[in-house]
């Protein structure tokens, strides 16, 4: 079974990249070790390149199985 999520949108538009990243890393400890997940952005326009920055960055530092 494959579970997909991801980041809200306006944690991208509002938040700080501390939040991203501590959202992001909370996010894959909840449910990488179930297997099958698939993380996933819709990145808005109105995010701040710094928010994707931190998503992306988490994302390899937490995300790899």
């Amino acid at each position: 079974m494959y579970n997909g999520g991801g980041i809200p949108a306006s944690l991208l538009i509002g938040g700080t990249p501390a939040k991203v990243e501590e959202y992001t890393k909370k996010l894959l400890e909840d449910l990488k070790p179930r297997g099958g997940f698939i993380l996933k952005a819709g990145i808005p326009n109105e995010a701040k390149p710094e928010n994707i920055k931190a998503f992306l960055k988490a994302t390899m530092k937490y995300g790899v199985y």
